[in-house]
């Protein structure tokens, strides 16, 4: 009903916007008071406890954020744990109630939702430390600030987080970025030099006072989850023909990029030999097939995201939340997590438990994960920023340092002119291009026997000389591009999706093509790199 819908827009002007862009050194100290007699041995022990978090920031934090209702994007679920933990220390140390509380995806729905009734309904302040889960959807009532660490990865998640607060009349939306970048020094890594951290925050800043932000993405295949629909409509039916599962699924469905000939590919991938998900009935129906009856009959079937093995964290009868299977950890280790710190007292493997009880000591938390993907929009304008003398009212008197010393070292490199860089026994390629872009630039290299890692927003090409670069990209550019094959063999995981290994190579190929690269754009790429030419 796309042509009913009503698009009521806002003519209001708001309540307005406070911003602030702060920058941290990584080695960077508070200053010390000049009666702190604090013995030697003190500091090592400390530098343990502050887990790579800048004595600065951590002060700075607390001084915005206590006393009021925040929330604070940490970023991944490790970091969000460490800095709950090192804020709940600063409120027992300045001996006031707790006020900072971790909310991801780990935690128990008990945990979660304490933080959110304490949000939502407790006059009491409260800082939510969070990942992208109090982004949308919770209701949290109204916070009066937001912060976050580092620069996110899209426009879309800042204005998201930003409409968390100044929802009340007069009261303007309070956003706050703390950057942290590594201390300038000898023999750093050119792009180290780069703050590129601090130059994407901008940038994005950028992007939003213009009021831009990520288009919707392409529509994928999505192959995994239409496999596992194929599954759940064979069960509501009791069986189901081919045609009508393609008129349901994909025709008049929400698979409308699968079309008849790559749905019938997926049926006979799923009733092959390997597979034996479905089979179909003399009279022509699809029906479970052995191996699928094991997958149909699992408790965890219904979800269609992947979810890794994990282990629950119990407290006193009390399930904390989960922790992933691949993080070793055995009886008598110390644990950061749900904000406070545990001693463990028992690995039940068998039933997948680890038993704790609170202690004093405490190591960061493993998870696994992987940040989004960068637009091309932002990565060009972090090249503006670089290249521009504008000054940035919303940035403090560090960031500015910082930006300063980034656009110096952007001159030296010639990085205006010049996209390849002699490095070491190699060169990095600068192309500003997005995530998607740059994975497939990576992936050609690779197909071409170049040692290439991606590493921030460039490549490093290691053990060649430019002259082949430049080859290369010449021939890239004139056409010659590898092929979708070449490029694939490079791919290190291309099962993501749950179901990705029941896929055939073709099947998983054109998903990888689809959804996490941009082929079409290797030649336009290359053509670029070559015209920009070579320090």
């Amino acid at each position: 009903g796309g042509a009913n819908v009503s698009v009521i827009e806002g003519n209001d002007e708001g309540n307005g916007l406070k911003l602030q862009i702060r920058g941290y050194y990584e080695k960077e100290e508070a200053p010390k008071d000049d009666g702190d007699e604090s013995g030697d041995a003190q500091p090592d022990k400390d530098a343990d406890e502050r887990h790579g978090i800048p004595e600065r920031l951590a002060d700075d934090l607390f001084r915005f954020l206590r006393g009021h209702r925040n929330l604070l994007f940490g970023g991944s679920r490790e970091r969000v744990e460490l800095y709950a933990d090192r804020l709940r220390l600063m409120c027992e140390e300045n001996r006031v109630p707790n006020e900072f509380f971790p909310h991801h995806g780990s935690l128990s729905k008990a945990e979660r939702e304490d933080v959110e009734l304490r949000l939502r309904d407790d006059p009491r302040p409260t800082t939510a430390v969070a990942t992208t889960t109090l982004e949308l959807g919770i209701d949290i009532g109204d916070v009066e600030s937001v912060a976050q660490i580092g620069p996110g990865f899209s426009v879309s998640s800042l204005r998201q987080r930003l409409g968390r607060s100044g929802r009340r009349a007069g009261s303007p939306a309070v956003m706050r970025m703390f950057v942290i970048e590594r201390n300038p020094g000898r023999g750093q890594h050119p792009l180290e030099r780069l703050n590129l951290g601090l130059v994407q925050s901008i940038a994005m800043i950028e992007c939003l006072k213009d009021g831009w932000c990520e288009p919707p993405a392409p529509t994928g295949v999505h192959l995994s989850t239409l496999l596992h629909q194929v599954l759940a409509l064979i069960l509501q039916k009791g069986g189901v023909s081919p045609q009508t599962a393609w008129k349901v699924l994909c025709d008049r469905g929400p698979f409308k990029s699968v079309d008849r000939a790559t749905f019938a590919d997926l049926l006979r991938c799923m009733a092959s030999p390997e597979n034996k998900l479905i089979e179909q009935s003399p009279e022509g129906l699809l029906m479970i097939g052995e191996f699928g009856e094991r997958i149909t009959e699992a408790h965890d079937f219904y979800p269609v995201f992947s979810t890794e093995r994990e282990y629950r964290i119990m407290h006193d009868a009390r399930t904390l939340g989960t922790y992933p299977l691949d993080s070793a950890i055995r009886s008598g280790e110390t644990l950061i997590f749900a904000g406070r710190r545990w001693q463990v007292l028992e690995v039940d493997d068998a039933t997948r438990v680890i038993t704790v009880k609170p202690t004093r000591g405490g190591k960061p938390p493993r998870f696994s994960g992987n940040g989004g993907g960068l637009h091309d929009r932002i990565a060009l304008e972090m090249k503006r920023v670089l290249e521009s003398g504008e000054q940035y009212a919303y940035i403090d008197r560090v960031a500015a340092e910082m930006l300063g010393n980034a656009r110096a070292c952007f001159g030296d490199l010639g990085l205006a002119s010049n996209s390849i860089l002699p490095h070491a026994d190699g060169a990095l390629v600068l192309p500003w291009i997005g995530t998607r872009k740059l994975t497939t630039l990576a992936l050609a290299f690779l197909a071409r026997d170049f040692q290439t890692a991606q590493y921030q927003h460039s490549l490093e090409l290691q053990g060649c000389d430019p002259q082949g670069i430049d080859e290369c990209l010449g021939r890239w550019a004139a056409g010659d591009v590898p092929t979708i094959d070449a490029l694939m063999t490079g791919v290190a995981r291309p099962n993501i999706a749950r179901f990705d290994n029941h896929l055939s190579w073709d099947q998983m190929t054109m998903v990888t093509v689809r959804e996490r690269l941009d082929y079409g754009s290797l030649q336009s790429v290359a053509a670029g790199l070559a015209s920009v030419g070579r320090h």
